[in-house]
């Protein structure tokens, strides 16, 4: 199940509060989230924050190429074929309840080996719960339109019923 949206409408805030109002039902989480790296408070890029062990590993898969005078952010393949593999292949062969990918967007384009490892949790019956940006290519096209994936547009009209609506879909597939 992947949330998107407008940005900063509150995707990631939007899971962050669902993981904790069910922490009960998730003991073991992994995956990743994608986290800002500052430096003196200026975006320098992008890495990713494993669940398992968010120890700091500052992997770059993301950079600001005009810092620090504005934004205007690419990619790093080799920090998604490198740390971002190792995430989920850590995702891929542990037990966890669930498995998070906050988010999936346009740095990883290029990522192939990332991307046959998230197809292959999506294929797995760890439940996923992410944030897919709400933009095109054809590493999103291909998750969009997957029959086993749940797409939910986040707006600020409709994100506070949004978890009683991850409830129900789970609930109801865990029943069939």
């Amino acid at each position: 199940m992947f949330l998107t949206g407008d940005i900063h409408v509150g995707k990631s805030t939007l899971i962050n509060n669902y993981i904790k109002e069910n922490k009960d039902c998730f003991r073991i989480i992994s995956g990743f989230k994608t986290k800002e790296f500052l430096e003196d408070g200026w975006l320098k890029g992008y890495y990713l924050e494993d669940q398992l062990s968010p120890q700091k590993d500052y992997t770059l898969v993301g950079i600001n190429k005009l810092f620090p005078k504005d934004k205007q952010c690419q990619g790093i393949t080799e920090g998604f074929e490198t740390r971002g593999v190792e995430i989920l292949n850590n995702a891929l062969y542990c037990q966890s309840d669930l498995v998070l990918m906050d988010e999936l967007g346009f740095f990883e384009k290029e990522a192939i080996m990332f991307q046959q490892k998230v197809y292959k949790l999506l294929e797995g019956k760890t439940k996923v719960l992410g944030v897919i940006k709400k933009k095109s290519n054809p590493f999103l096209e291909s998750i969009k339109k997957r029959e086993d994936v749940i797409i939910m547009e986040v707006t600020s009209d409709n994100r506070e019923e949004i978890p009683k609506r991850i409830n129900k879909i789970w609930r109801d597939k865990h029943e069939e």
